[in-house]
């Protein structure tokens, strides 16, 4: 590829507004939060609200570009308040977790019964199956929660769930209520259930929230606790781990984790036995984030690092942080949005290729606006980490989301683009591994919507009206591609790749496709691929008077590994106007 033509594909692409797709309405004209989400393989699954009260599933494929009707999760007509919903997909089916009110009775002051059920559908014949209470060894009528989280795997061909719950037991006959940090665990996808574990126990305001995070038979459950509760509660962040997937602790105590004092909130990423987390804490006067991580799954600590604008150095107020762990599981990446009054708000993202042993200098992601960052990262074998934030302006937050990616674990970050342009109030992210595939929902009490993009992106050139010189531009295809095509066709009905992939193109056998096939797989719009994921087609000239008007096509790109004999990566569908 020449210089001319690389500087012309690169100012091309940082122009474009990416492959972020228009997004899809689940829900419109109403709506509650915005819906929870779980991708892995070729299924999808989103949980959203048409209101407080009504709960619903949705599925797609790997790529979450067409959505199933609603499946109601809730009792119809009813009237409860959902409380939480989680779904998780494992394999061919989508296991979700949601609460309610429906056991509550009113029996004290502002103390609500909540009431945890399991709902399993499976993919392969569409049954929703039945309502499965989750037993928790109290009255569901004297059984309240401050907080929930949900997370399921597969280990050694079992699925196993951990609910962790910051449980509120009423107790009749005094009129008082005892909390208590529990865990509970099935070891067979939610037939059986084990006996919870209790991590600790002490007066429900003492808690805040509970996260829980899991590989294999380690889960680690950590918690925020005040262990002098007031009316303005200063919440230490603790650790508890189990090493038989849930059956008992491990730790003769939960265990303080180091400096996590005065936490306000938190994120942690657990891969083998290497334990991420990033906490925001209360500096008396200005609030500060750290990362810290633990190589023994959080026996002991390494040093913490700040997280800091790399310009300024320490910043006012250093916020919601988050943490994932990338590529083979030695590399670690860190993002909080930082105000140091001069400048605006930045979104900072730090990396680890030593587990945190030791951090590189920071990095800008977003300069001057972005607030409210997350970050996801890909599997092993993939190097790919995507952080997203929304802009905040004197306070005031727009609803646009951005997005950046790196492909190289976190080291470094393209340039930023809108994910999406308008609606919503929060907004989850997931990755799809088989698709290398970013899926997000957002939503809030006037839609609820999903959309996403692909980081691999096929830049169409010259395909304008009159145009004569036609070719096609590739970005991020990494992980070993050798070259790249782009395919074109006027029908979206997708057919599967070949080779067994298990994936599918995204365009159909149009007379289009099957004319330009024997050409491009002959060497038109085709590329090799560089080591950093792009490549450039040669020009395939078309004679006067060139590309007609008031065409619609559509185009795919596609990467393969020669050795290997595998495809690689594919791109989303780009449609051409002419």
């Amino acid at each position: 590829m020449n210089k001319l033509s690389l500087a012309l594909l690169l100012a091309l692409a940082s122009s474009a507004r990416s492959d972020a797709r228009d997004p899809v309405p689940l829900v419109t004209g109403m709506g509650s939060g915005h819906p929870a989400l779980s991708t892995s393989g070729d299924l999808s699954a989103v949980v959203s609200n048409t209101s407080s009260d009504a709960v619903a599933l949705q599925v797609s494929d790997g790529r979450g570009l067409v959505w199933s009707p609603r499946l109601s999760l809730d009792p119809p007509g009813s009237s409860d308040t959902i409380q939480y919903r989680q779904p998780a997909v494992i394999g061919e089916k989508v296991f979700v977790v949601f609460a309610d009110d429906r056991n509550d009775q009113g029996l004290l002051g502002t103390w609500t019964a909540s009431t945890a059920f399991l709902r399993v559908y499976d993919a392969q014949t569409g049954v929703l199956g039945p309502e499965l209470p989750i037993p928790m060894g109290v009255a569901p009528m004297h059984l309240g929660a401050s907080s929930y989280d949900f997370v399921a795997l597969e280990v050694g061909g079992a699925v196993h769930l951990h609910l962790a719950v910051v449980q509120q037991v009423l107790d009749t006959v005094t009129g008082t209520i005892g909390g208590a940090v529990v865990l509970y665990s099935s070891h067979d996808g939610g037939s059986s259930w084990l006996a919870p574990l209790t991590i600790t126990q002490a007066a429900p305001e003492a808690f805040g929230k509970v996260r829980v995070v899991a590989d294999a038979g380690q889960v680690s459950v950590l918690y925020q606790q005040d262990p002098s509760p007031t009316t303005f509660p200063v919440y230490d962040l603790f650790h508890q781990r189990s090493l038989d997937a849930g059956a008992t602790a491990d730790f003769a105590g939960p265990k303080l984790v180091p400096g996590a004092l005065d936490v306000n909130n938190f994120d942690a990423d657990l891969r083998g036995s290497l334990l991420a987390i990033a906490y925001e804490y209360d500096g008396l006067i200005y609030d500060f984030s750290r990362a810290i991580t633990s190589s023994d799954g959080g026996v002991s600590y390494n040093a913490h690092v700040e997280l800091e604008d790399p310009v300024l150095g320490a910043a006012k107020w250093a916020w919601t942080p988050r943490i994932a762990i990338a590529g083979t599981g030695s590399d670690v990446c860190a993002v909080a949005y930082v105000n140091a009054f001069v400048g605006g708000h930045q979104v900072v993202a730090f990396h680890s290729s030593n587990g945190g042993s030791t951090w590189a200098d920071s990095e800008r992601v977003d300069v001057g606006t972005g607030s409210h960052p997350e970050v996801i990262a890909s599997g092993p074998g993939r190097n790919r980490v995507v952080v997203t934030w929304r802009p905040l302006i004197e306070f005031f937050s727009p609803t646009t989301v951005y997005a950046a990616v790196s492909f190289d674990r976190g080291k470094d970050f393209k340039a930023p683009f809108e994910v999406f342009d308008e609606g919503a109030g929060g907004y989850s992210l997931a990755w799809n591994e088989l698709y290398q595939n970013v899926i997000a929902t957002y939503g809030d009490t006037g839609e609820q919507l999903v959309g996403g993009f692909r980081p691999q992106r096929v830049v169409p050139l010259g395909f304008s009206s009159g145009g004569t010189s036609l070719s096609a531009g590739f970005l991020g295809f990494d992980d070993g591609a050798n070259l790249a095509w782009m395919f074109l066709s006027t029908d979206t009905t997708s057919l599967p790749l070949p080779l067994g992939d298990g994936r599918e193109l995204g365009v159909g056998p149009s007379t289009l496709f099957l004319d330009l096939l024997p050409l491009t797989l002959g060497g038109a719009f085709t590329s090799p691929i560089a080591p950093d994921g792009s490549g450039l087609t040669a020009s395939v000239p078309l004679g006067a008077p060139g590309v007609p008007p008031g065409l619609q096509l559509h185009c795919v790109g596609v990467s393969f590994e020669l050795g290997a004999g595998r495809f690689v990566d594919i791109s989303d569908v780009v449609t051409i106007n002419t």
